[in-house]
């Protein structure tokens, strides 16, 4: 195990074109930078550091080495890679305009620190090395308010479309009598100039009930069509079948004994 200290750290801000040379200011270890560091997203933000054993007074490596950004109001942090060179120096470059979605496109102070830690070292340490005055721009695409899933859902009204306009009812059954009429006018016309035969007509009980029931039936239907629903009226059927059908069978077996 060992302890470590950082050496040569240096931040600062330079143009993303590097039309000019950056402007670093030095930080001692464990120290804070005197002066708020100024940027906007024209800008880039920079950092470099070595860290050195103290026992040994050489550069070496750690196997983390972090900058964390600290958003003071809104206190959203951001950690970044430090990477080092074949000279053992730590480089951090941060494009702002870049990284400004990564920084959740918020203005203002930040807090800039730095992680280092290793299994070999004995002192690992986040040090706050200065603080930045960030200037980014609006999000341009600025997150939509959560929706809550379980609220309650709007009611949904429905309309349904106005029923269209009918004939009085006396007028429609009126319609319906004048076209039956000539077809009950011609049953009787036919029932005159034949001759019906109702000599033969069985006077017994089961006779009279299962024309009664023929009867029943087919006012049954017409109930149906012009009142009742499918339920009652299978209800009724039942029961109307039923003597129809048990009163036409004795009516039939009494006509084949006659025979």
């Amino acid at each position: 195990m060992t302890q470590v200290e950082v050496v040569n750290m240096e931040i600062g801000s330079s143009d993303r074109e590097q039309t000019s040379a950056p402007r670093m200011d030095k930080v001692q270890f464990q120290g804070i930078l005197g002066s708020v560091l100024e940027a906007d997203n024209h800008q880039k933000l920079v950092m470099k550091f070595s860290i050195k054993d103290r026992a040994s007074g050489d550069l070496m490596l750690a196997h983390q080495a972090f900058v964390h950004m600290y958003h003071t109001e809104s206190k959203r942090e951001i950690v970044f890679l430090a990477e080092p060179d074949n000279n053992l120096i730590y480089r951090f470059d941060l494009d702002l305009h870049l990284k400004a979605k990564d920084l959740g496109y918020l203005s203002g102070k930040y807090d800039v620190s730095l992680i280092v830690g290793d299994a070999v070292v004995d002192n690992p340490f986040k040090w706050t090395v200065a603080t930045l005055e960030l200037n980014l721009p609006p999000n341009p695409n600025p997150p939509k308010d959560a929706v809550d899933v379980h609220a309650p859902k709007p009611e949904i009204k429905h309309l349904f479309r106005e029923q269209e306009k009918r004939p009085p009812a006396v007028l429609s059954n009126l319609f319906c009598g004048l076209v039956l009429a000539p077809l009950l006018l011609l049953l009787i016309i036919l029932w005159f100039k034949i001759g019906a035969n109702i000599s033969s007509f069985p006077l017994s009980l089961s006779a009279l009930l299962f024309h009664l029931g023929l009867a029943a039936i087919f006012g049954l239907f017409f109930c149906f069509w012009v009142n009742l629903n499918m339920f009652t009226t299978l209800k009724c059927l039942a029961a109307v079948g039923s003597v129809t059908f048990i009163s036409g069978h004795r009516l039939l077996s009494g006509v084949a004994q006659k025979k």
